[in-house]
């Protein structure tokens, strides 16, 4: 069975853009085109300034970025024990991530109030991984007390 060289090159290029296409479904066209795509897991960050603590009624910062099947709307605070472990949840911050819709694809920063009724600990933001379901929390941050006026 002879082939000549144009239908030869012909099957070798259509070989090729077959492959290139049923990569392309199959997610590997990050590998054939070197375009880095988005991570697949939720993360979430924490930013304090000055002190390293945050007051009752002082600002926190935090940013969350979901992964590439996006994260649930509701940003949670939970206190954490000695070991690093959740422990109660404290509040729900609606505003904080995705306000307008359930799932969200596109990282957002927030900035929260902490409440003036807050002991002082150290605290988490935990957001939740939309398809994995898995509750992903911030680095700790502490929240601190004011020492009473007048005393040095």
């Amino acid at each position: 069975m002879d082939m000549n060289k144009p239908t030869l090159i012909a099957t070798v290029v259509l070989v090729f853009v077959v492959g290139l296409v049923f990569g392309s479904f199959s997610g590997l066209t990050s590998v054939t085109t070197g375009q880095v795509s988005r991570t697949d897991v939720t993360t979430a960050s924490v930013q304090l300034t000055g002190s390293g603590y945050a007051l009752p009624g002082e600002r926190v910062t935090g940013r969350v970025i979901p992964g590439s099947n996006g994260a649930e709307k509701y940003v949670y605070i939970y206190s954490i024990g000695d070991q690093g472990q959740l422990q109660v949840r404290k509040d729900q911050c609606p505003s904080c991530f995705c306000a307008h819709n359930n799932i969200c694809y596109e990282t957002e920063e927030f900035s929260w109030q902490v409440p003036s009724d807050y002991s002082p600990g150290r605290y988490v933001f935990l957001v939740t991984d939309y398809k994995t379901q898995q509750k992903v929390y911030s680095q700790p941050f502490t929240v601190g007390y004011e020492k009473p006026k007048g005393i040095a």
